[in-house]
């Protein structure tokens, strides 16, 4: 992924997530999701520097956790809620987001790919079988990433 196209990426994101801060149903939920995602970034912005990823590999990472929780935020508005379990996977409901934003279109297909699968496996309790090397790689970075924010949390 080139530094361009994560730029987009992010700026696609950044209006997405601010069309649910005026939000008067779930604003604090809403802020809480946009801050996790921005240290997810982070965290995997930590790995990626500790692995020595080429700048290609550490913008697709960045850009699966800028978008791993997207779904939140609809969740949020439409069902007041972060259960999955009272509400939908907030996962699949941020790929049908992400598809009808359109900003996948505007990638390499192989990192399209990627990021869709590192999304909807990210909440997964087992990420799914058959995916190939590289894309088994970035699931299980998006994965460790959001695990390590959320122990700061908690």
């Amino acid at each position: 992924m080139t530094e361009q196209q994560l730029k987009q990426l992010k700026e696609w994101w950044e209006d997405y997530a601010a069309g649910y801060f005026e939000s008067a149903t779930g604003s604090g939920m809403i802020r809480l999701k946009y801050h996790h995602t921005k240290r997810v970034a982070e965290e995997s912005d930590r790995i990626c520097d500790a692995l020595g990823l080429t700048m290609e590999a550490r913008n697709l990472a960045h850009a699966i956790a800028i978008l791993h929780d997207t779904g939140r935020f609809e969740q949020s508005a439409r069902y007041g809620t972060f259960n999955d379990r009272l509400s939908e996977n907030h996962a699949l409901l941020g790929l049908r987001e992400i598809e009808a934003g359109g900003i996948l279109d505007t990638l390499f297909p192989e990192d399209a790919g990627i990021i869709r699968d590192a999304v909807a496996n990210h909440n997964r309790r087992t990420i799914a079988d058959g995916l190939d090397e590289r894309t088994l790689f970035f699931s299980r970075l998006i994965r460790d990433a959001d695990k390590l924010d959320i122990s700061h949390v908690f």
